[in-house]
């Protein structure tokens, strides 16, 4: 059974790892992308069904962070691909992302 709850707070803690990891290297816009997705789900903690999230947009924001996130000729891509342990916390939020759009699809 999915527990959107878990993967949300999942996903928020590896996308703020990745920013902090960011944040370190000088990275700061990228960084900021990765905050500002982990408070977007921060507002949609408490909903029970997949329409309350789908009505904030939150699933489209996500889709095109993760979209970046594997095109490797992306900016956030290249940038996270030089930090250390960076490709496997966004291996993380990749696999975090698909539990979840498969929620609420």
């Amino acid at each position: 059974t999915f527990n959107f709850y878990n993967c949300n707070i999942g996903l928020q803690g590896n996308l703020n790892e990745l920013a902090q990891l960011l944040k370190e290297k000088g990275n700061q816009q990228e960084a900021k992308e990765l905050e500002n997705a982990a408070k977007a789900l921060e507002q949609v903690e408490n909903c029970k069904r997949p329409e309350e999230v789908k009505k904030k947009g939150i699933a489209n924001r996500l889709k095109r962070l993760v979209e970046d996130l594997e095109d490797e000729d992306s900016n956030l891509y290249k940038t996270v691909n030089g930090i250390k342990n960076g490709i496997s916390i966004a291996q993380e939020i990749v696999k975090g992302y698909q539990h979840f759009a498969k929620w609420i699809s």
